[in-house]
């Protein structure tokens, strides 16, 4: 019987191991990603600097989004992966209403509540998910 609860005890500690890694891995490529098409993307467009550098960079960690994203979707349980599925939608957003702006101003107007709740929850929902937060 000690065997069988000390192999699940190992298993929840691997399990949340792995996923503290995975969250932490997405969050880390999402968080790059948004900056380098978001906040680079209106520094060169501000100084008159092309950004074909910067969108190709940006398929790159695109992938490594994708990557992660899939990590978090394998490790994490259904809330989890539903929150993390919302935010890459609310970053995407934020990408594409940032380059279709056209100005700095219009940049400043954007909405950001929709992407910074989006990241409130999925974090809220990660740390419930490990064990963390003021709950516990």
């Amino acid at each position: 019987m000690s065997a069988a609860v000390q192999g699940r005890r190992e298993h929840r500690r691997w399990i949340r191991a792995a996923r503290l890694k995975a969250y932490g891995e997405f969050l880390a490529s999402i968080d790059t990603w948004m900056q380098l098409l978001c906040t680079s993307w209106v520094e060169r467009v501000a100084l008159g600097q092309t950004t074909s550098e910067l969108e190709a960079r940006g398929l790159v960690v695109e992938e490594e989004v994708q990557r992660a994203q899939s990590r978090v979707v394998l490790l994490g349980p259904d809330p989890v992966r539903a929150c993390a599925a919302q935010y890459h939608h609310a970053v995407i957003d934020r990408i594409e209403a940032t380059q279709a702006a056209g100005s700095i101003e219009a940049v400043a107007r954007i909405d950001l509540k929709p992407l910074t709740e989006a990241r409130a929850l999925m974090l809220a929902v990660m740390n419930r998910s490990l064990g963390l937060g003021p709950d516990f």
